[in-house]
């Protein structure tokens, strides 16, 4: 074999050897779980970044079926590997609101504490995206529910933002602190706008439960020892 014949099967080894992890990007996208599964068995390294920065496992958990991401999990992708912006899956499956896989994620070891650039945690993106179950889901996998991020927000700063009810419940039932200030020196209260919904609950919140009083219906009926 001549050398010129020789150098271009080198470069064509080299060229399909390279691609394989863009083809398996592409498969991801498009949602095509057989060649996803045969990309992989092709030999796609499961956790190269597309020309974006996104991981295969961070693109199926924001968009792809259950199917795409338990065979991703399956090769042994890394479930807290990070984008080029630092974004994990579990950020990305929280954002889309995917609860079905962010469960898959949390039982496959992802990192509920887990913090992208700007220091947010997934539970910060379910408050952002009004997702009380998704949050009680977290907070179950180990989520600290006071966890600040750049502006030194917590989640419950940001449910009170967004007027979400079910996030704040969720939030205040495990003990989030009503007293927490961000870099603003603003508590969640503070950050209550004209008929926010969660005035009543955070008022009732820091009130506490209300302590019963004795009434004279229900005196001591022991009679004195004459």
């Amino acid at each position: 074999m001549s050398a010129l014949p020789m150098a271009l099967a080198v470069a064509l080894v080299a060229s399909s050897a390279s691609a394989a992890p863009f083809d398996l990007v592409e498969a991801v996208r498009d949602n095509d779980v057989a060649r996803v599964a045969e990309a992989i068995d092709g030999g796609a390294d499961v956790d190269a970044p597309g020309a974006d920065g996104y991981r295969p496992l961070q693109i199926a958990a924001h968009q792809c079926s259950s199917k795409v991401v338990a065979r991703l999990l399956a090769a042994g992708a890394a479930v807290d590997a990070r984008s080029a912006s630092g974004t994990t899956a579990l950020h990305m499956a929280v954002q889309a609101g995917r609860a079905a896989v962010v469960e898959a994620l949390l039982e496959a070891g992802a990192d509920a504490k887990a913090r992208n650039q700007f220091r947010a945690t997934p539970l910060h993106v379910a408050a952002e995206i009004r997702r009380g179950d998704i949050a009680a889901t977290l907070l179950a996998a180990g989520a600290q529910v006071d966890a600040r991020n750049e502006h030194e927000a917590t989640p419950l700063h940001i449910a009170v933002e967004v007027g979400c009810v079910d996030v704040a419940e969720v939030l205040i039932d495990a003990g989030a602190d009503l007293n927490a200030t961000n870099a603003r020196g603003a508590s969640p209260q503070d950050l209550l706008s004209e008929g926010n919904p969660l005035a009543a609950m955070l008022r009732a919140a820091r009130e506490g439960p209300a302590v019963p009083t004795a009434s004279p219906l229900t005196a001591p009926t022991t009679q004195p020892t004459p």
